[in-house]
Formats: structure tokens, sequence, C-alpha cells
């Protein structure tokens, strides 16, 4: 069996993997999953009309993602779980590129399966695999602009090198209207291919012109989309704040942020890390003394400013995703439950930073002679592909992290480069595959977001329950509270939009709330009924007992979980005008 049929052979395994645990993980439930209740409405409009409606909520101008979900709604009918399918055939994209992308990068075959297993099993991949979120679409056309930069890298003639970086500019600059971070595919990662190439007639000078069309294309696509009706735009650099406080607490905000975005990204990158901690603790090195100099003076900043601005302590690990979210909306109010998640989160931060320490010992002593690309730690070819647009990504979170606009998630661009550099780090130094006794780690990491995305879901079902019963019941969905993501829908169908003040285009379209008596301090984590224009809220169905709600006649509806505790009740409860109501 030749290289090219193996590397094929191992990229379908690594996919099976992924798809059996996907199943097991049975990620089904007819509700929105996060922001995507909006993408959902745009491509059923879009279904119906062969129109882009924007609606008040997106930030990313969605592009070729609506005609995408408008296909399978044609296919299959809509419903929730009809547009998210047409994620699957992204995520298993991503995990053939990437493998391919790995084996290109002479990482060995059976490192490259573990690779592709970290991204593909990770509590960030797998349940936004579930989703009609952008963050799959975007990592796949990142992805594909790797790959295609790699050909081009690897092409015999000058003509073939501009072809396969031609391929990438175009792809990445149609992909990136998905997801605009990936964007930089063409504005960075494209020109640095082609100073690689610079040697090789005319074709620097074709990636760079290559670029600054890119980048013609995205300001054009930036203009387009600022004009379209109930845009949302966020701009590209953060405005100064209006008093120092606030800018106080944007560097708070920020600094908290970007700390769980590390985490995150180490706990990504799980199976990978442990090999290291046997470095860690076994000398003194005062390089690490001054890292974690560094480190505790940022969690002491963002706990001061973090607590004024109500974002401490931080949600160290993916609040957004299974299977840490799950887990803390599963906790009881007993004590042991409560801090439990906490608890597996300080625990896990900890190993994760130690198995990091040992992978910054290791690359001290083996440090090459200066003058080579990275300090000879990684090739060339890795170096510049990699560590410009890993550059600007994080630039680019900072911006959104001033702005409040960061989320845990937006990680994810990030996870292949950090796998691809700690791979190739690891043969350069031990040059062999991982023991096979470190499959452990990438199991445990599989169970915990598998079991992670299963609850979430379970969850879902278990609202569904409970909103069908009041709605069989002849209450009208604008008077259910299912959770920001059910009112986003809510409000969205029967509103048309969700009245943001940012709102331009049409003039005068923000509605101010002021019939409806805002519930968010009643209301578990509730915080935008402003926007919600249409709710006239009289029930909620949550996992916790509301301030302001008494028991209804209806039954509450039981689940089982596979993370503790197993046993867990979503409630439906009447909701009153004020906590005084309550307790009368």
């Amino acid at each position: 069996m030749n290289e090219k049929t193996s590397s094929l052979r191992n990229g379908v395994f690594c996919c099976l993997v992924f798809l059996g645990c996907y199943l097991l993980a049975w990620p089904v439930a007819n509700m929105a999953f996060r922001d995507d209740w909006s993408y959902i409405e745009t491509a059923r409009v879009f279904a119906q009309t062969g129109h882009i409606v924007y609606n008040g909520w997106a930030t990313a101008m969605l592009g070729w993602m609506i005609p995408w979900g408008a296909l399978f709604i044609k296919l299959f009918g809509f419903s929730f779980m009809a547009v998210k399918l047409s994620m699957l055939p992204l995520a298993l994209g991503c995990l053939l590129l990437f493998h391919a992308s790995l084996r290109r990068f002479e990482i060995t075959p059976m490192n490259a399966v573990v690779g592709t297993l970290t991204l593909g099993l990770s509590p960030l991949f797998l349940p936004l695999s579930a989703s009609f979120m952008t963050d799959i679409p975007g990592l796949f056309v990142i992805l594909l602009c790797l790959y295609l930069c790699q050909r081009a890298l690897a092409a015999q003639t000058d003509r073939a090198a501009i072809g396969w970086l031609t391929a990438a500019a175009l792809t990445n600059t149609i992909g990136g209207t998905a997801r605009q971070v990936a964007w930089l595919g063409v504005l960075v990662m494209v020109p640095c291919t082609g100073w690689l190439l610079r040697k090789r007639r005319n074709v620097l000078i074709a990636a760079l012109v290559l670029s600054v069309c890119g980048a013609g294309a995205v300001l054009y696509c930036m203009q387009w989309f600022a004009k379209q009706p109930y845009s949302i735009q966020i701009p590209i650099l953060p405005r100064p704040a209006k008093s120092i406080v606030m800018d106080l607490l944007s560097i708070g905000y920020t600094t908290d942020l970007m700390l769980a975005e590390f985490l995150g990204l180490l706990l990504a990158l799980t199976p990978l890390l442990p090999v290291w901690l046997s470095k860690f603790g076994r000398r003194g090195d005062h390089w690490i003394m001054l890292l974690c100099c560094g480190v505790v003076p940022l969690f002491i900043f963002g706990a001061l400013f973090g607590k004024y601005a109500e974002v401490w302590p931080p949600d160290l690990l993916f609040s957004e995703l299974p299977p840490f979210n799950d887990f803390r909306f599963g906790a009881s109010k007993t004590p042991w439950h409560a801090a439990l998640p906490y608890l597996t989160e300080s625990a896990v931060s900890l190993a994760m930073i130690a198995a990091l320490l040992g992978l910054v010992i290791a690359v001290r002593e083996h440090r090459q002679p200066r003058g080579e690309i990275g300090g000879g730690l990684l090739p060339q070819n890795v170096f510049w592909l990699l560590a410009p647009f890993s550059v600007s990504y994080v630039l680019l979170l900072l911006t959104l992290g001033w702005q409040w606009m960061a989320f845990d998630r937006y990680v994810i661009g990030l996870v292949p480069c950090a796998i691809i550099a700690v791979l190739t780090f690891h043969q350069r130094v031990h040059g062999k595959n991982f023991r096979n006794s470190l499959i452990i780690f990438l199991v445990l990491f599989a169970a915990g977001a598998v079991a992670g995305t299963h609850d979430w879901f379970a969850r879902q079902r278990a609202r569904v329950e409970a909103i069908q019963e009041l709605r069989a019941a002849g209450v009208p969905r604008t008077e259910v509270d299912g959770t920001w993501v059910y009112d986003g829908w809510t409000q969205v169908v029967d509103g048309g939009y969700v009245d943001d003040p940012r709102i331009k285009i049409p003039a005068n379209a923000y509605r101010s709330n002021e019939i409806q008596p805002r519930k968010e301090a009643c209301l578990p984590g509730y915080n935008i009924s402003k926007e919600f224009t249409k709710l006239r809220l009289k029930y909620v169905i949550g996992t916790e007992a509301s301030d302001c709600a008494l028991p209804s006649r209806y039954p509450s509806v039981h689940y089982a979980a596979w993370l503790p505790p197993f046993w867990r009740t979503i409630k439906v409860e009447r909701l009153t005008q004020t906590k005084t109501d309550a307790r009368n």
C-alpha cells in the first residue's frame, strides 16, 4: 500500500471514529444551539425566497453558509436538525484536511492520527459539529487554505505553485464570508507562502497580488454587509471607552477572557501534553519562574477588575460548551455539587499548566543554535505558515475581547496550529511516535467531550418536551421562557428581528421594550429581554428555581445525564411580576 493510499485510509479512520462518538453523544434536539437560531432563520428565509435577510443578531455575514443550509432545508424539509446536519460534512472535511496537512508536515502516520483525533474529539469541535454556528465552516476554510498552501510549496513547477496559491486565495476569499476571521488565510497565510517560495520566478509577486486582491474583496464584502438591513457591525479596531472606569473594566474583562482562552487551548491539547509532565519539577529553570511571575499577576489583575465587571471568577474551560457548561447547569445548590465543576476545572487547569511548563523546559533544553527559523525548534515551513497567522488571530481576539464580544469557542482556529507545533517539536526531540500508554488520555479526553455533548442535548430535549406540554395546553410561545436560544427564535419568527440598538439600517428600527416588564433580575442567566420585544413571559423553563416564579400545574421533566448529577430535572414555573409577588 503506497503512502497516499495509507494516508487516505488513516484519514477515513479518524472520520469513522469521530462519527462513532458523534452518534454515541446523540446530539439531537429540536432547538437551537447558542446563536444559530438567528442563522437558521436566515437560511430558512433564503430557502423560501432566495433572498439573504438578516434579523438583527448576526455579526458575521454568514455568506455561503446561507445557501448551504438552505440546500438541506430543500432536501429534508425545515427543522433545526436538518439545518444542523449540514455541518457534519464540513466537520468530516476538517478532519480529512487536517490529517492530510499533518502528513505533509512530515508528521508520522501514528502521530497524525492522534493529532487529528485530538482536534475532532475535543469539547470544542464535537458539539460545534452538531450546530449551525460559523465556527466549523470557518475552521474548514482555514484548513483548506493551509492544505492548498502546502500543495503550492510542494509544487514541481512555478506555474503549479501559482495555481495552488490562486486556489488558496480564491477559496479563502469566498469561504471567509461565512466567518470573517478565516480571511487571515488570504491576508496572511498566502503571502507567507509566497515568501517561502520567493526564490521561484514570479511566485512571490503573484502571492502579493493575490493577497492585495483578496484584501480588496474583503473590504467590498464588509461594505456590502454594512449596507444590509438588520445587520450588526463590529468595528475591527476597538473604540476608546467613555470613561477610565470602563477602560479598566474592558482591560479586566479582556485579561479574564484571554486567560480562559489560554487554558481552553491547553485543554484542547490534553492528549498531547502529558508526555511533558516528566520534565516539570525535575530541575529549576529561571524562565519558568519568570513565566509564573507573569501569570500570577494576570490572575490577580483579572480578579480585581473582573469582579467589578461581574466576570469573575472566570469560567476557565469552555464556559459556553460541553462538558463544563453542562456540568455547571447540572450542579444543584448543595455545596458539593455547586463546587464540583469548579474543583474539576481547577484540577484540570493546574495539570495542563504543569504539562505546559514541562514543555517549556523541554524547549529550553533542546534549543538549537541561533540563526535558524523559530530558534531551530520548528521547520521553516511550519513556522512561516502558522506563526504569523496565529499572532494575527490572537490580535483579533484581543480586539474582540476589548469590545466584550469574544467567547471561548473562538479559540478553535488556533487548535490545529497548536497541535501541529506540539507534534512537530515532539518528533524533533524524540524522533518517534507517542507512547501507546498515552492513548488513555485521548480516550478520557473523548469520553469527557462525548458525555458533555450528550448531557447538553439531553437537557435541550427535556426543555423541548416541557415546552411542548405548555404549547399543547394553548400557551402561546411568546409567553414561554425556554432560555434565550428559544426566546431568540420566538423573537425573529414573531417579531421579524431582534431589537438591537446597534441596528443602523433601516433607520429607527429599534423598538424599546417598555411594555413588557423586564425580568432579567428574576431569571437565572437572563439579561437580554430588552431586545426581545415580542415576549410576554408567563412561564419559565429551567434547571434552577427562579426568584420570581411559583410552581405551576405543569409537571417537571426528568432526564438522565452521563456526568454527575446523573438524574436532573427541568422545571416549569409560573412567572410573577416581582420577587415580592413570588414571596406572597
